[in-house]
């Protein structure tokens, strides 16, 4: 194909789209809702299936996401998933029970505004609103 226009979209969220990432066939998003006026962080994360372009059972979270990555090293439906207030869990895509536990990260109050993983999967990255 060269050619960019789109072949097909997918109803994500009510609002925008905080983060997503792609993992063999499947893709997951976090995302916002308005709710009141305001656009507020949902509580679940989307999950699509590539190959039907069909949604998957919503993952329900004890915490609103800004970021998600998938872990491969591990398995496809391990994946890893932060507020910017610093919550992280790292979860089975599978475990639709909602009870994980959040792993506060020490962010001297600051924002978490961005979230990776290296090329080797060895190292998770934190970048704070200071620059950190």
């Amino acid at each position: 194909m060269t050619t960019i226009d789109a072949i097909s979209a997918l109803q994500a969220h009510q609002g925008a789209i905080a983060d997503f990432d792609v993992c063999g066939n499947k893709l997951i998003t976090c995302g916002y809702s308005p709710r009141m006026g305001n656009l507020t962080g949902d509580r679940f994360l989307m999950v699509y299936d590539l190959r039907t372009l069909r949604p998957m059972p919503l993952v329900p979270l004890p915490i609103a996401p800004s970021f998600c990555r998938f872990l491969p090293s591990y398995s496809d439906n391990r994946i890893m998933v932060s507020s910017q207030a610093g919550e992280l869990i790292v979860m089975d895509l599978n475990d639709q029970t909602g009870q994980q536990i959040p792993i506060q990260l020490d962010t001297n109050g600051c924002a978490i505004f961005s979230l990776d993983i290296s090329p080797s999967r060895q190292c998770i990255a934190f970048g704070d609103q200071t620059g950190k």
